[in-house]
């Protein structure tokens, strides 16, 4: 039993691996579409598959710090991945003033322009609106039996 134990920690702990680099990588390209949809669940796996990492070393009988230092730097650094691509996330944009870091910026304040703002344009006519909409069929699309159909005998079960 030790034996299918280790085999398993070792097992799950490459598939663990695996799926960190895999996070890295939707990490890498956040601003990808696809990238965003499966960071989250990429993590979650990764997660899981050294949670069975941890409990094959546990089962194996190896309760040494070398044996769960891997799967523990390797679960931090998953959870990292995902806080920190969520934080990204959900940052405020950088203004034109701000740098990203969120500091304010030693740029001078530009000064008011001496001109006097241009004439903004006349609005123009809202654009006239359609007459009253047509009333919907009072009765089903469909409502009379289809010709082509042949009738049906029995119940789908009844042979």
């Amino acid at each position: 039993m030790t034996a299918l134990m280790n085999d398993a920690a070792r097992a799950s702990l490459i598939v663990g691996i695996a799926l960190l680099v895999c996070t890295a990588a939707a990490r890498a390209m956040l601003r990808e579409r696809i990238a965003r949809q499966h960071l989250e669940a990429l993590g979650t796996w990764c997660l899981i598959a050294l949670a069975v990492n941890v409990f094959a070393v546990a089962a194996a009988g190896r309760f040494d710090v070398g044996a769960f230092a891997p799967a523990v730097v390797l679960g931090l650094a998953a959870g990292l991945l995902v806080w920190s691509a969520d934080a990204a996330v959900h940052a405020p944009a950088a203004t034109a003033g701000e740098p990203r870091g969120g500091a304010p910026a030693l740029v001078a304040a530009p000064r008011a322009a001496a001109t006097p703002p241009a004439a903004t344009p006349p609005e123009a006519d809202p654009p006239p609106t359609a007459g009253p909409p047509e009333p919907a069929p009072s009765g089903r699309l469909w409502s009379g039996p289809l010709d082509d159909d042949p009738p049906r005998r029995g119940a789908l079960w009844s042979r």
